[in-house]
């Protein structure tokens, strides 16, 4: 089974949504997830004409296929571009996931996908229940479409529409050439949650979305767990900006925000520690100012840094969380129980991280962290 997830660069009602940050990782991040993450799949690939997604999919590790300009204008069916794909990419059956989708899970990408493979049905989709009261505007005047007016069931006794969500759709190769359509022949339903009926086609829907993430996110990670926070320097406790004086000392801004946010750390007893490539005095002062628990300058290796704070500790990686800014980052970042990044750390940090934090290096990104953390701590 080839998942295969279209994600064009063009979008007028929410420019670059594809690449934006929502709920902590790009959008497209999580049908990436989804897909790669579900024991169905053997093949992943982003469909795109977008550099920012092709670069987070490959930080991902899926495959990415540059979807022709026919493929990729606004008015192009999604058919156009899954014939494109299983061109470049043979394969019998497809699961399509859509990125204005991000409620989708792994779990819900298997189930539906078993459904199709039980043999009796030749395409399925995914719908949500949604307790509403239906009407028709015919010309003789308005119809009830699913309940009797004189007979009202409350909501909670109402038998549920199904609406068509945009998440998963699974089906056949030959079915698809035969017919030019993803859907045909039997059609099977595969029912999610109902607050998966919510998709991003309008600025309206990203909040709700986002919120919805962030539940899901909070119910999922274990954040009571971490008893270690990891921080590198530059571009996280600074603004990444050199300043130097006319004497040749180098300076650096910190927050005193961030600073903040250790204090409060060490007061629910959880342990800090910088770990920094640079070997300046400066930061050492300004760790050992802060508290931190250790300061590892100069540090080429942080995973092995970590790994040998931690057995001191004696901790699991999911008790440890980090924030990082940049791609010497990215194997600690992939290690930790919990890891952040800074709103401007580079594309390939903001793809890995789970949480991308409003705020930017030496802009309280910190404490943005901190705060984060004992509220769910």
């Amino acid at each position: 089974m080839i998942a295969i997830v279209p994600a064009r660069r063009g979008s007028r009602s929410i420019p670059g949504k594809n690449s934006r940050p929502i709920a902590g990782r790009p959008l497209i991040a999580w049908a990436i997830s989804a897909a790669s993450e579900a024991r169905s799949v053997e093949r992943v690939v982003v469909a795109t004409d977008d550099p920012a997604v092709a670069a987070i999919a490959e930080r991902m590790e899926v495959a990415v296929h540059e979807r022709s300009p026919e493929s990729a204008t606004d008015t192009a069916p999604t058919e156009s571009v899954i014939v494109e794909v299983l061109d470049a990419f043979p394969a019998e059956e497809f699961v399509l996931l859509q990125a204005t989708s991000p409620l989708v899970a792994a779990r819900d990408v298997d189930a539906a996908v078993d459904l199709y493979r039980e043999g009796e049905y030749d395409s399925v989709l995914s719908v949500a229940p949604q307790a509403r009261f239906v009407w028709h505007d015919d010309v003789g005047g308005a119809q009830p479409g699913n309940y009797d007016p004189r007979e009202r069931p409350r909501r909670q006794e109402a038998e549920p529409i199904l609406v068509e969500n945009g998440a998963i759709y699974v089906s056949g190769a030959e079915l698809l050439h035969r017919t030019g359509s993803r859907l045909g022949g039997r059609i099977g339903l595969y029912r999610m949650a109902p607050e998966t009926y919510h998709e991003l086609d309008e600025p309206s829907d990203w909040p709700i979305v986002e919120r919805l993430l962030l539940e899901r996110e909070r119910a999922g990670r274990d954040w009571s767990r971490i008893k270690l926070v990891l921080s590198d320097v530059d571009g996280v406790l600074t603004d990444n900006g050199m300043y130097w004086t006319s004497d040749g000392e180098e300076l650096k801004r910190f927050s005193a925000r961030d600073g903040k946010g250790f204090e409060l750390l060490h007061e629910r007893g959880i342990k800090t520690a910088l770990l920094t490539s640079e070997s300046v005095d400066l930061v050492r002062r300004r760790g050992e100012k802060l508290g931190c628990h250790r300061i590892e300058l100069g540090c080429a290796d942080k995973v092995a840094a970590a790994d040998r704070l931690r057995s001191e500790l004696s901790l699991e990686w999911d008790e440890v969380a980090f924030i990082g800014d940049d791609v010497h980052d990215l194997a600690l970042l992939e290690k930790v129980g919990i890891s952040c990044a800074p709103d401007d750390a580079v594309t390939p940090v903001r793809g890995v991280a789970d949480v991308v934090l409003s705020r930017g290096g030496g802009q309280g990104c910190f404490r943005e962290l901190a705060d984060l953390l004992l509220e769910r701590h």
